[in-house]
């Protein structure tokens, strides 16, 4: 059986890290590290540049080369062929991001904040009609409000806090004065 350190604070205070060194960048490094990101994470294009260029930032503050004008062009070379090979495309992940904020009852401002916030613009299509009443009445289902909810509502919270999720005001009058039967019917007819 091991003894323990007799004082813990001493051994914590000698293990010390030494920060990492970041790798040289070259194009091959740049298209190897790329690939190994989009592997883990789904990512627009805005997304994957601000992701490489914090890694060529940091490498090129550390060692002092290539130029970062350089760096770039082997940056943008990456990017178009992770494009034409379809590792990079923004319309699909925008597609299925939108599916994903619809399932989650967010409604239409909501989702064209989130996206231009990712730097997608203008993918919302007329494929992508939302409907807000529906997007609401999903959207009060699942956080147990109005007519789902098991404690006193207070009716004017409860409108501010549907106005800062983005619904109109007409909306949420109606959801709010439907019943739990009427909304689960509602959204049954609407395939839902």
């Amino acid at each position: 059986m091991k003894a323990k350190p007799q004082n813990t604070e001493q051994t914590r205070t000698t293990q010390v890290r030494t920060p990492k060194i970041p790798r040289k960048i070259t194009p091959d490094y740049l298209r190897n590290a790329g690939l190994y990101y989009l592997g883990r994470y789904n990512a627009t294009t805005h997304k994957f540049r601000t992701v490489m260029m914090n890694k060529i930032t940091k490498s090129i503050k550390h060692h002092e080369h290539p130029a970062v004008g350089d760096a770039q062009e082997w940056l943008d070379t990456v990017i178009n062929d992770f494009t034409r090979l379809g590792y990079l495309n923004d319309q699909n992940y925008s597609q299925s991001y939108i599916k994903g904020m619809k399932d989650k009852g967010f409604s239409s401002r909501k989702i064209s904040q989130k996206l231009s916030e990712k730097g997608i613009s203008n993918f919302l299509s007329s494929n992508d009609s939302i409907d807000d009443l529906v997007q609401l009445l999903k959207h009060i289902k699942r956080k147990r409000l109005g007519a789902f909810s098991n404690k006193p509502i207070n009716h004017e919270k409860l409108l501010a806090n549907l106005a800062r999720q983005g619904f109109g005001y007409n909306e949420c009058q109606k959801a709010l004065s439907m019943t739990a039967n009427e909304i689960n019917d509602y959204l049954y007819e609407m395939d839902i």
